[in-house]
């Protein structure tokens, strides 16, 4: 604080010019000694510090004044943290004695001005705490300006584009920042801003400038006079390295192969002036839009190629431009061509276009292994040799079934065919038993309607099947079988009867719930319904009738009769409602006094 500093000067002063004046005093006479005894004597109840004994040591050795005074000074110098301490409790005093006169501290100058600025602190407050710290109001009010924030140049630049301030203000904006008025002129200046290079070249390619225009901007941009022109030169666009192969690869540098493409066909007019508006020149247009066209697809060219459309040469010189390495065209077109089918070359071996080595090739062509191929080749030969007569057996066999045909006709069919008696006599023992499966399984499902009608009886039923043939065994099954079919169409029991035979204690709640749910009623509707049935307390209906409960006499008779003992009987009329005191005297009451 100010004022305890101030206090504190006067006696700090007066104890060093005391201790300098006696200790010259001291040492005039010559008395080197006498120093070490006075300092000990002055600050007695403090130690000399070992640097400070080491310079009196030094002292009391020295015949010369004048740098015994240079020593002296060391000395003294050395005792500063001596003398700082003795005067340890004169500054306690003060300082205890500045808290008294003024306990709340004053703001530095800096945070008065920047609290007052921001509203924080009242002004006449700030200019108080100023004064204390040696600053009057104008000086205040000057530290204020002073610290205000000013915007930066760039800043005033920007409110002058964005209209918030005029020139004239711009120009007091950057006098206040130290800019003379020359300087300030030439940085308003700055506020205009250029074209980039990139910029000013699209504005070339749109026609927007002339040359001499971008030019002038390449320079105000900072380019080299020598540098101008060559990046003025930029401004045309090229191919990418991707386009001039692809303009290769469509033979955009062949002007024969664009003739005979016909490349340059629907070239725009419009599209040149647009071209060059992005820096595109007209030739390079020529060449983007030359190589545009979509091909077609390798699959479209075999295809072409298989109708006559375009010839083989040609189909080379569409791979090519379709990218293929020359090392596999001729490959690729050996896969132009479709592979027989398996269907076709099975008849073309039947009749006799195609022989063996043909069948094989063209199964190896499908994709298939050699091994295959072998038993498709092996497969093709058998077929075409027993299809023609399969095909006339399964015709004759279908008649003789169907009755179309007489067994002696049937016969002589097979014959000629080449099958042999007993193979013959085969094939019609096994037609003549799909005739009887036939008419059997006719008359099963016959009796089968009319038992799940319930217009046979299970005997009459099991009695029809026995007529019809039906060994026992298969009988039961279809009667096991028909059972069910016939209870599905059993009536069942409604709703309402449900319910009621539940609410009558007549079913269980569980019985209840599956004849609802057979019904069709949801999980949901059943909960519903028991608690309807069960007057809201379906738990009293989940064991069915209630079971009947022993009673206190009868509980009494039974400890009369030793059917139970007497801890029994007490701890049935307890589980009962009665207290243990009162369960006592109705086993007393039931039993002779001796046992009581």
């Amino acid at each position: 604080r100010v004022d305890s500093t101030a206090q504190l000067i006067p006696p700090m002063q007066k104890a060093i010019v005391d201790s300098l004046t006696l200790a010259f005093s001291r040492i005039a006479p010559g008395d080197s000694k006498a120093l070490r005894a006075f300092l000990e004597e002055e600050y007695g109840g403090q130690s000399l510090t070992p640097e400070t004994n080491r310079l009196l040591d030094a002292f009391e050795g020295l015949k010369d004044i004048a740098t015994s005074g240079l020593l002296l000074i060391a000395i003294l110098m050395s005792i500063v943290p001596i003398i700082t301490a003795a005067a340890g409790p004169h500054i306690e005093r003060e300082r205890i004695t500045a808290w008294a006169s003024n306990p709340l501290r004053p703001l530095d100058v800096g945070s008065a001005a920047s609290a007052s600025m921001r509203g924080i602190l009242d002004r006449d407050d700030a200019i108080e705490d100023a004064a204390q710290g040696g600053f009057n109001a104008d000086r205040f009010s000057i530290l204020q300006q002073l610290g205000q924030t000013r915007p930066a140049t760039e800043e005033v630049l920007t409110l002058r584009n964005r209209g918030a301030i005029d020139d004239a203000d711009v120009l007091k904006y950057l006098e206040v920042r130290g800019f003379d008025d020359t300087d300030a002129e030439r940085i308003a200046e700055l506020r205009r801003v250029l074209p980039s290079a990139a910029e000013a070249q699209t504005l070339r390619n749109r026609d927007v400038i002339d040359d001499g225009e971008l030019e002038e901007y390449l320079r105000q941009a900072g380019f080299d006079e020598n540098d101008v022109e060559r990046i003025a030169g930029l401004r045309q666009v090229l191919p990418g390295p991707a386009d001039v192969v692809r303009f290769a690869l469509r033979d955009v540098y062949r002007p024969e192969a664009v003739a005979r493409g016909d490349l340059l066909a629907d070239l725009p007019t419009e599209g040149i002036a647009d071209a060059e508006r992005v820096g595109l020149a007209p030739e390079e247009f020529t060449k983007f839009w030359a190589s545009h066209w979509v091909l077609p697809s390798v699959g479209q060219a075999f295809e072409m190629l298989h109708r006559g459309v375009i010839s083989l040469d040609e189909l080379q010189d569409l791979l090519r431009t379709q990218d293929i390495a020359p090392g596999w065209r001729d490959e690729l077109i050996e896969i132009a061509f479709r592979v027989i089918t398996r269907v076709d070359i099975r008849r073309m071996y039947r009749e006799g276009i195609a022989d063996e080595r043909k069948v094989l090739e063209t199964y190896v062509a499908q994709g298939y292994t050699q091994e295959d191929a072998q038993s498709l080749t092996e497969f093709a030969i058998a077929d075409a040799t027993i299809d023609a007569r399969e095909l006339t057996k399964s015709e004759v066999i279908k008649l003789y079934q169907d009755g179309a045909m007489t067994r002696a006709d049937a016969v002589e069919l097979l014959d000629g065919l080449g099958f042999a008696g007993p193979e013959t006599e085969w094939l019609l023992v096994l037609a003549e038993f799909r005739r009887f499966a036939k008419f059997r399984e006719l008359a099963v499902s016959r009796v089968r309607s009319r038992y799940v009608g319930r217009r046979l009886s299970q005997s009459e039923a099991s009695t029809a099947l026995d007529r019809i043939g039906v060994v026992p065994t298969e009988r039961d099954n279809l009667i096991d079988l028909w059972d069910g079919e016939r209870d599905a169409e059993r009536p069942s029991l409604t709703m309402a009867l449900v319910g009621r035979l539940y609410d009558d204690d007549i079913i269980t709640e569980e019985d209840a719930r599956v004849r609802w749910g057979e019904l069709g009623y949801r999980s949901t509707d059943i909960d519903l319904l028991v608690l309807n049935y069960s007057g809201g307390d379906p738990e009293d209906k989940t064991s069915g009738p209630k079971a009947k409960q022993l009673t206190k006499s009868d509980i009494g008779r039974a400890l009369r009769d030793g059917t139970i003992s007497t801890a029994e009987a007490i701890a049935a009329w307890v589980a009962m409602g009665y207290t243990e005191g009162a369960a006592h005297l109705l086993a007393a009451n039931y039993l002779p006094d001796e046992e009581t």
